[in-house]
């Protein structure tokens, strides 16, 4: 079973001999490039948000995750400044304080926020990212999410980014996509990881698909292992006897 992005594995990991042709110029033509990066925020307070009316509605708040973006045709032009290789668009954030729930991953009073962030492209018309980039990048970021936190520059302490590129050159992320493929139709049910893998499985008998990469393609939830698991599972043939008999009782519906 193969945790890793479904195009490394069946590019990288399979011998070429194994694969056909035909499906292995089909994967070569996936487009895998990242448009999300992170951004993480260490703060000496509580952050308060713009829209919470009282004390106790902002606390309710810092608990939970939150998205914060434009309007529609601010998303549209950020995207096309992304496919151009520009990040300066106006960011679409997904944050979560995960010291305002879990305060063992912070000394008393500080906190960590985290951002994924879009966009963010793998590629800048400029070439590689370089240090002044992402920097300039999680200032601009910090200042569109300032409009939300109007306290963050008073509480904020330090700040650290991850690229798309920083994705790949660190974890080994195929075109530095945390999603392992973009989440959009083309690329979802039927069609996740790729056409004939939806349940799972691959060309190669035996090898499972079970990374974000496969469908329902739901971040790190361990939605897409369990469904592997459940069809590796099924294959009595390759458990022992005593084995097959404990799985074919388990799922006896009597």
């Amino acid at each position: 079973m193969s945790a890793i992005d479904p195009v490394t594995t069946m590019l990288k990991l399979i011998p070429s001999e194994h694969l056909p042709d035909d499906q292995r110029r089909a994967l070569e033509a996936l487009p895998m490039d990242g448009c999300l990066g992170k951004v993480y925020l260490g703060l000496e307070g509580l952050p308060q948000f713009k829209a919470a009316r009282t004390p106790a509605e902002n606390d309710l708040m810092a608990r939970c995750g939150f998205r914060a973006a434009g309007d529609i045709a601010s998303m549209d032009d950020a995207f096309r400044k992304a496919q151009a290789g520009d990040w300066s668009g106006t960011p679409s954030i997904y944050g979560l304080t995960q010291t305002a729930f879990d305060d063992s991953l912070n000394a008393p009073g500080r906190h960590l926020m985290s951002l994924s962030v879009s966009y963010a492209p793998r590629h800048l018309a400029t070439g590689d990212w370089t240090t002044d980039d992402s920097d300039a990048w999680a200032r601009h970021v910090i200042g569109h999410l300032t409009q939300h936190v109007p306290n963050l520059p008073d509480i904020l302490v330090d700040y650290r980014v991850a690229t798309p590129q920083d994705l790949e050159s660190t974890f080994g992320i195929r075109g530095g996509n945390a999603l392992h493929g973009d989440v959009v139709p083309s690329r979802m049910f039927q069609w996740r990881p790729f056409a004939g893998a939806s349940d799972y499985t691959t060309p190669i008998d035996g090898l499972y698909l079970c990374s974000t990469g496969t469908w329902p393609a739901n971040y790190v939830s361990g939605l897409s292992g369990r469904n592997a698991a459940i069809k590796l599972d099924a294959r009595t043939d390759l458990a022992p006897p005593e084995m097959s008999a404990m799985t074919s009782e388990r799922h006896d519906p009597c």
